[in-house]
């Protein structure tokens, strides 16, 4: 069992924890489907890592801006180990969640209305 003084190191630990130049066979597999745009409530860069080893562009959003229609882009909305400060793990952040991240969720319903959209590994109970 591990102690934690409070969110920041919990996301320090998550950090530590998540952070690798590896990614899955599932991952890579996923980089090559033909869409440009991924949501994820992960916070590793497996999958952003997965599609620069297949030679793809991505951008990581919120963080990064995309420079090009042709490159693909991930809505990382529970954050992201480069950013640990965003990262979302605790309920009061979860209760937080729409007071900070108001406009990610926009651009999530946003898609479900334009798009066709493949949920995996995602159960859609979550509150957010």
């Amino acid at each position: 069992t591990v102690s934690y003084n409070g969110e920041t190191e919990l996301q320090r630990e998550v950090v530590q924890l998540l952070s690798t130049n590896r990614h899955s066979m599932l991952h890579g597999l996923l980089a090559n489907v033909p869409v440009d745009a991924i949501v994820t409530t992960n916070y590793d860069t497996m999958f952003e890592d997965a599609c620069n080893a297949a030679f793809q562009s991505i951008y990581a959003l919120p963080y990064q801006v995309r420079k090009s229609t042709k490159s693909k882009w991930i809505l990382k909305l529970h954050g992201d180990i480069n950013h640990p400060e965003d990262i979302v793990l605790t309920r009061e952040q979860v209760d937080r969640y729409d007071d900070r991240r108001k406009a990610l969720s926009g651009i999530v319903e946003a898609l479900l209305i334009t798009k066709h959209m493949l949920f995996v590994g995602f159960s859609l109970q979550d509150e957010n």
